[in-house]
């Protein structure tokens, strides 16, 4: 993995490497060069190869922890007490449930083997195409109060990207980022309980930048970031702003819940006023999105009868 990563970062510069250079400045032997290449086109890694030297068809911004804590506020540096990033894990979200931190931490990967969405989906995350991280925060509210949390987290993210220029952005409820009508990105919720503490463990993946092939790959509709430049040169400074923002919503839902939120939640409603379908189990049901309510349930009109669907394992889905 080591010899994976050290490629990585040099192929990342957006310059042309010929084999032996890589081989000198990576320690890997010019032998196995090609043999590393192929294994980070298969990583999702866009690498050209251009008389008989390889180039990466776009520069990338490799995630590094310690200039992302350099972009924090004193509040948010006070707030995660550890930051790490790693070339490659299963998941992010996985890894942080199992390890469980004893403080507020943050893990950002460049590549999981085993992305995760929700309700156990599979999460497309091709090699430095995404910013992808899970984060454990530590609350004093108990599970029942958690509810509406995805909503917050997609609010917090939504008015970092628009304060960097992007527009046209929605929320699908419960936990899709929504861009132009397509799926830019999604956030995954695990709550752990023990007998001492409670730790949710909140998961945002984005995308960057995805190859065509990927985007064919999906089977949804999706859309990435690849016509703001800017954000995608500065990863780190988008993944400290996304922290920023972040930290500040989730002391205000310690405080007070969803409430807070639900004006802001109205402007980037994607939902507000379309016929949709939901699953719950083998039942399908329609009606009409009518926002949500102070818990951050959905609130849907069926006939003269309002219903408020809670998060769960619930696929909702605008009818055309």
């Amino acid at each position: 993995m080591l010899s994976l990563y050290k490629l990585y970062t040099l192929l990342a510069e957006g310059t042309s490497h010929s084999p032996q250079t890589l081989s000198q400045k990576s320690g890997v032997s010019a032998f196995l060069i090609p043999h590393k290449i192929e294994q980070l086109k298969e990583m999702g890694l866009e690498v050209r190869n251009f008389k008989k030297c390889y180039r990466l068809k776009h520069s990338i911004e490799v995630l590094n922890a310690e200039v992302i804590r350099s972009y924090l506020t004193p509040l948010a540096q006070s707030f995660f007490h550890a930051i790490e990033t790693r070339f490659m894990v299963d998941s992010t979200q996985d890894t942080l449930v199992v390890e469980v931190p004893p403080h507020n931490a943050v893990l950002f990967a460049e590549y999981q083997t085993k992305g995760r969405g929700r309700a156990g989906r599979t999460w497309v995350n091709p090699l430095g195409g995404q910013l992808a991280f899970s984060l454990l925060w530590k609350t004093k509210r108990g599970s029942e109060d958690l509810s509406g949390l995805s909503l917050v987290v997609g609010i917090a993210v939504a008015k970092t990207l628009r304060h960097q220029g992007v527009s046209n952005l929605k929320l699908k409820w419960p936990n899709d980022l929504i861009l132009r009508g397509k799926k830019l990105g999604g956030i995954l919720i695990d709550v752990l309980e023990t007998e001492s503490s409670q730790s949710v463990v909140i998961g945002v993946g984005m995308n960057l930048r995805l190859a065509r092939t990927v985007k064919q790959d999906i089977h949804q509709p999706v859309t990435d970031l690849a016509c703001h430049p800017l954000l995608l040169h500065n990863r780190n400074a988008l993944a400290a702003s996304i922290l920023n923002t972040l930290t500040e919503s989730l002391r205000l839902f310690e405080s007070g819940g969803c409430e807070p939120f639900l004006q802001e939640w109205q402007s980037l409603d994607f939902l507000f006023g379309k016929a949709i379908e939901w699953k719950m189990g083998d039942t399908t049901q329609r009606g009409v999105a009518e926002g949500v309510n102070a818990r951050g349930e959905l609130c849907v009109r069926q006939e003269e009868a309002i219903q408020a669907i809670v998060c769960g394992d619930i696929s909702v889905k605008a009818l055309l």
